[in-house]
């Protein structure tokens, strides 16, 4: 079904298609845009698939964006992408089906990451994955911590709540990007 899909969307579009694709960290989605991937070249297809996480923002940069953040992880949440470049990038292959997108290599900088180059495609879908494609801001995320506390409690820190509120204000950017996508799929 999911090939189906994508051959209509090449033989009956003229016009370029993105279509996100979402699911939780670890669940599978870079091994199958990776089958995906290899299925349409073996088939003649012309459908790329990209990662979110190529659109991270450099190194440097992505280090004073995530500073600070209560987990001290070295990227993955809104606000550690280049949202800008991702935008001017999207709307470059609507307008022209030409798509060049920055490559992010996680084993650089010990483990935490950086650009290592530029991939370039004419493709005729574009499918964007990553564990946050197609998520929406919360407008009072406080209004999930009254939620069920007995059954739902989710044990964070006031530190915690407080950067979930910055990362709840760069989800708002990230839904200019989400308005380009003919479809969003999500893995369960």
């Amino acid at each position: 079904p999911l090939f189906s899909l994508l051959e209509k969307y090449i033989e009956n579009f003229n016009n370029p298609k993105i279509i996100g694709f979402s699911g939780l960290p670890g669940s599978g989605k870079s091994t199958l845009g990776s089958w995906i991937d290899n299925v349409a070249r073996d088939l003649n297809l012309d459908i790329k698939v990209i990662s979110l996480d190529d659109f991270y923002l450099p190194g440097k940069e992505m280090d004073n964006a995530i500073n600070g953040n209560p987990w001290n992880v070295p990227r993955g949440f809104p606000g550690s992408h280049s949202v800008d470049l991702m935008n001017l990038t999207l709307d470059t292959f609507l307008e022209t089906g030409f798509l060049k997108t920055p490559i992010f290599e996680k084993s650089l900088r010990d483990g935490k990451g950086d650009r290592s180059g530029w991939c370039e495609a004419s493709p005729k879908v574009l499918i964007l994955e990553g564990w946050f494609v197609g998520c929406e801001p919360i407008s009072n995320p406080t209004q999930i911590d009254n939620l069920l506390y007995d059954e739902f409690n989710l044990c964070l820190s006031n530190r915690e709540k407080e950067f979930r509120n910055s990362i709840q204000k760069s989800l708002i950017r990230y839904s200019q990007i989400w308005n380009k996508f003919d479809k969003i799929w999500h893995l369960k």
